[in-house]
């Protein structure tokens, strides 16, 4: 049974995993997460065997390190046995917490305690030229509405990755019980939206939380082979197959399921049907690794 939390000041982790080049970002990360206003929040960074080294940090910066590269997904789970708080965060290094928004996105949880996660939205920023985009992708103003209908919201996330995870206000338990992230670099959180949305209900709300750093060598951009689609697509479907909190009746639809998926990632990798480039997305920037 998940503990309920009635304090409008509810106690928050922040996670942070970091390797290789985006090591240089994670300053400016963690300087958003000290200038929050209200109680300070924890903060974990994962070292997710860096070669390099992190840096000074200050005094209030917990470091988990791992000797061996994990996937994005992976590191971020190593912090979940560490995290003694009732809610966690987990924001990406090369992103930026925006004022005000751990405070906002607490007195949403505590304010209706049933929830599992409260989710915002987010400024794709460029800071080489400082321009900033809200963009109605992610998630797609049509989330806000079929959120609202617990059973068939969880139904969506099996087919539709319907919001993302970082930067969001969840339940530490029920991140816990989920099994937290896929171990993947693509669609990690994904699959723990999709587990957590059969867990209870989520609140979406329009304030920005924090800003998307837009350049070709993050995760989020990188673009796909069809395997990846794939092999995504396959993971979620282990995870859901043996999620306790999965009814019966939605396992025994698995087999359709990889069919729809399967559809998805020839569609997603189809030259002609492409998304549309983001705005502020420069083409020849170097892919970090």
């Amino acid at each position: 049974m998940i503990a309920l939390v009635e304090s409008r000041d509810v106690a928050v982790t922040v996670v942070v995993p970091v390797w290789g080049q985006y090591c240089t970002f994670l300053p400016e990360a963690v300087a958003s997460i000290l200038d929050q206003t209200g109680e300070p929040p924890r903060i974990v960074i994962v070292d997710n065997a860096s070669e390099q080294e992190l840096g000074p940090l200050p005094d209030a910066v917990e470091v988990i390190r791992s000797d061996d590269r994990l996937s994005v997904g992976a590191a971020r789970n190593l912090a979940l046995s560490a995290i003694d708080t009732p809610t966690v965060i987990f924001l990406d290094a090369d992103d930026r917490l925006l004022p005000g928004a751990i405070d906002f996105l607490r007195s949403q949880m505590a304010a209706t305690p049933e929830l599992v996660g409260c989710v915002g939205r987010h400024l794709s920023w460029d800071p080489a030229t400082g321009a900033t985009v809200l963009l109605d992708r992610a998630p797609k103003p049509i989330v806000h509405r079929v959120a609202r209908h617990r059973r068939t919201f969880a139904l969506a996330n099996l087919r539709f990755n319907c919001f993302p995870i970082a930067g969001a206000i969840l339940r530490t338990e029920s991140v816990r019980d989920a099994g937290g992230f896929g171990d993947s670099n693509f669609g990690e959180d994904w699959i723990l939206g999709t587990q957590l949305a059969f867990r209870g209900t989520f609140d979406f709300q329009q304030r920005p939380i924090f800003m998307r750093r837009v350049h070709t060598g993050s995760l989020w951009f990188r673009p796909h082979a069809r395997s990846a689609y794939a092999q995504r697509g396959k993971l979620l479907r282990s995870r859901v197959r043996h999620d306790r909190a999965v009814p019966r009746w939605v396992k025994a639809c698995l087999p359709m399921l990889s069919v729809v998926h399967h559809y998805d990632a020839v569609r997603m990798t189809d030259a002609s049907v492409l998304e549309p480039e983001h705005p502020l997305l420069q083409p020849k920037e170097a892919t970090f690794s």
